[in-house]
């Protein structure tokens, strides 16, 4: 068995195809953190907030800790300060634009001191918005509390989000950039990378002995059936093991290396992107932690499903480009939107949203299951393995069911 498995291994990685996949996708995903930018507002927009690492630290002594009404109105009055100071100046030096051999951002910019404070202010605002969408959603709470039945949905379902809510602790603030960006990477760009390589490695697993007329041999053997897809199974989940824990390894060291390893101990509903994508609305009592430790478990497991679709396609395929073609149009076509009726519910349930992780991000959603609520994860993650473990058993019937000819 071992060197089945053994075998197996050396197949799917000599594809060359494989390794020109593997190349590119880090290279992308090392693209998309090193060079993206954090967008620091006007008067700042000069600098990258990667380049202002060695300037926060003195900054962050002044205004990390508890997310006071003093604090939040002090930082609203240096970014008003620092703001208008520069916007004066360069109003005072309108010639300055005309000359061609001049950088004005240079020649007149905020300093690196300056742009990393008003960075921080900024985020202070942010984090300021969040807790003030938490505060509302729990003043939103209260009239379905009030005015339902107690045996009414509603009623059950706002009463278990207060209980989750309450157990929040989110007037705070620190410096979060680093695991921020690390959970926007690890729910936008991540699953897809995962996605492709899984697609290219096994796309061809079982599909390609046919092609070869490699089957007629392994069928016809003791136990060419039984031991040899066993074999295929455990070899593409170690491929799928190896994938996903290194492109997790690398996006988490980009992000530290880009950003620092603060923001770590901050609750999820801080560290959604400012002005973009929040998880304010989430219930979850997670940090940025054990949110992503809960994330890789997750994508994981999604991760072996898929693989376990991917081989199922590749045992009923007769053609390696059809098996790959069926296998990703599955995998990519609900990332188009399409204005059909029920395309939302084919997103909501596609691979690419649970590789993602949305459940613990997103606002509150439970399923009435025999008049009680139960939460997301506790429908999702039991159905997901159910579907595996038929794709598992589809598997093994459709290469029992094979002739040889």
């Amino acid at each position: 068995m071992k060197q089945l498995v053994k075998l197996e291994l050396f197949k799917i990685f000599r594809q060359k195809s494989l390794w020109v996949a593997l190349l590119l996708v880090t290279a992308l995903l090392t693209a998309r953190i090193v060079i993206s930018e954090v967008i620091i507002p006007f008067p700042a927009q000069g600098y990258q907030v990667a380049d202002l690492q060695d300037d926060m630290e003195p900054v962050l002594e002044k205004w990390e800790g508890e997310l006071t009404q003093e604090k939040v109105e002090k930082a609203q009055n240096v970014s008003k300060s620092i703001y208008e100071k520069y916007t004066k100046i360069w109003e005072n030096n309108p010639e300055i634009w005309d000359d061609e051999k001049i950088d004005p951002m240079k020649e007149l910019g905020i300093s690196p001191e300056e742009a990393a404070e008003y960075f921080i202010v900024d985020q202070i605002a942010g984090t300021k918005r969040f807790v003030n969408d938490i505060e509302d959603n729990i003043n939103g709470l209260n009239r379905p509390l009030k005015s339902s039945d107690e045996n009414d949905a509603s009623y059950k379902n706002a009463l278990l989000e207060k209980k989750m809510i309450d157990k929040l602790d989110v007037e705070t603030f620190t410096y979060g950039e680093g695991a921020r960006s690390t959970i926007t990477t690890f729910k936008a760009f991540v699953p897809i990378m995962l996605g492709i390589t899984i697609l290219i490695g096994l796309s061809s697993i079982f599909v390609n002995e046919g092609s070869t007329r490699m089957d007629q041999l392994i069928y016809s053997s003791r136990y060419g059936r039984g031991t040899g897809v066993k074999a295929k199974i455990v070899a593409s989940i170690i491929y799928v093991s190896i994938v996903t824990v290194g492109l997790s390894t690398l996006s988490i060291l980009l992000n530290i290396y880009m950003y620092g390893i603060n923001g770590w101990d901050l609750p999820i509903q801080l560290l959604g992107i400012f002005h973009s994508e929040g998880y304010a609305l989430s219930p979850y009592h997670l940090t940025g932690f054990s949110y992503i430790l809960i994330h890789l478990v997750v994508m994981f497991l999604v991760a072996l499903i898929f693989m376990a679709f991917v081989l199922i396609v590749s045992a009923l395929s007769k053609n390696i480009l059809v098996s790959f073609i069926i296998s990703a149009t599955i995998f990519s076509l609900p990332i188009v939107p399409l204005n059909i009726g029920l395309w939302k519910f084919v997103q909501q349930f596609s691979f690419i949203n649970f590789l993602s992780v949305p459940e613990f991000t997103s606002e509150f959603h439970a399923y009435n299951l025999f008049g009680v609520p139960v939460l997301d994860p506790y429908v999702h993650y039991p159905i997901i393995v159910l579907l595996g473990v038929m794709f598992i058993l589809a598997i093994y019937k459709t290469i029992k069911k094979k002739q040889i000819l």
